[in-house]
């Protein structure tokens, strides 16, 4: 027959059991639930070297657009209209205005905090064809908020040596 102190070694080990396990399962639960960043913050040249446009513009508009193919719905896609102030790097011009797109869900990572009217600095993969697209780990940061460093880094562009292209 067990003893008091055989139970409260059985429980133990069964808390020892259950205390890793029960992390794994909330770990598994907020990477379902949440973005996730896999790499972290950035420096502003490690957005300049992930992306292939840079850019500062104003956001003119944002709407949401459900699209689909056949009978089979996409996820809703949010749509940016931006005029770009400055062109850092990528094939866009000033004064032209371009669509950024992104999920709607900022939990998958859209990009869903942009507003209206704000001026913001903008890095995010140019697909051709007027497919830009922007999620919440690319650099999205407003206008006056970016250092002056950063802004004269910007212009001369940076050095990505993954690739040997600035």
């Amino acid at each position: 027959m067990p003893t008091d102190s055989h139970r409260t070694m059985s429980q133990n080990m069964m808390l020892g059991i259950n205390v890793p396990l029960m992390l794994l399962l909330m770990t598994s639960l907020q990477t379902s639930w949440a973005c996730y960043c896999p790499h972290g913050p950035k420096s502003s040249k490690e957005h300049w070297c992930n992306s292939n446009i840079v850019i500062s513009g104003t956001v003119l508009t944002k709407k949401t657009e459900q699209e689909g193919h056949g009978t089979i719905p996409y996820p809703p896609i949010m749509k940016y209209a931006i005029r770009i102030d400055e062109v850092f790097k990528g094939r866009a011009e000033r004064h032209r205005t371009l669509v950024f797109n992104t999920l709607t869900d900022s939990n998958h990572c859209g990009l869903t905090v942009l507003k209206p009217k704000r001026k913001y600095l903008l890095a995010a993969w140019d697909y051709g064809g007027g497919d830009i697209w922007i999620s919440y780990c690319d650099w999205h940061e407003k206008r006056r908020k970016i250092r002056a460093r950063d802004l004269a880094a910007l212009k001369y562009g940076y050095q990505c040596y993954n690739t040997g292209k600035k």
